[in-house]
């Protein structure tokens, strides 16, 4: 009988332990399932033209959507992702990207020179209207402009492994803890 009690009392110990160490491997983004391949994008940067995805050598992108007059959302998520670059310090293994939503004002060196202002690092990229729509397609991103000249969009931050694959994306209230994933997400094996 004490046996089985020992037993029993261990188990709830492990199980206790198991919860208290938290979340171990498991990552606060939301997994892509069947995630689509992103080298073929075609987009523009101001001083290297043409480019894809597959262009940035970083091991990790992360990728975002929204445009230089955003009022809120925009400039709050770039200064997040400032905190997350620079807290984890590799910074050759992860590469900032915005993409705007707005190329009709956002040519390749106003969102350079945007998102310059918040980390010389990061990388601004714009192009035609129907490259825009599909980079937008291709990652899940819906934006509408409204009836002030502002846009309504999606504000995930999309995670691509190093073969260009969309594999996670991480809503504003996960962003903070980019930081904490970052190293998980260099250590899987399938990125």
């Amino acid at each position: 009988m004490l046996g089985a009690i020992g037993l029993i009392a261990a188990g709830v110990v492990a199980l206790s332990l198991g919860h208290m160490l938290g979340r171990g491997n498991e990552l606060y983004g939301t997994e892509v399932q069947n995630p689509p391949d992103l080298n073929t994008l075609l987009l523009r940067h101001v001083d290297r033209g043409t480019v894809t995805l597959a262009d940035f050598e970083a091991s990790l992108l992360l990728v975002f959507f929204g445009y230089t007059q955003c009022p809120d959302i925009c400039p709050l998520t770039l200064a997040k992702l400032v905190k997350a670059y620079d807290d984890f310090g590799k910074t050759e293994d992860i590469q900032v990207v915005m993409i705007t939503i707005d190329p009709a004002h956002d040519t390749p060196e106003v969102i350079q020179r945007y998102v310059s202002s918040f980390h010389p690092e990061f990388i601004g990229l714009g192009g035609s209207n129907t490259e825009i729509a599909r980079a937008a397609r291709t990652f899940f991103i819906g934006y509408q402009k409204t009836v002030s000249d502002q846009f309504n969009h999606t504000d995930a931050i999309a995670i691509l492994d190093s073969r260009r694959r969309l594999r996670y994306f991480y809503n504003q209230e996960h962003v903070t803890r980019l930081v904490e994933d970052l190293p998980k997400l260099l250590l899987r094996r399938d990125f």
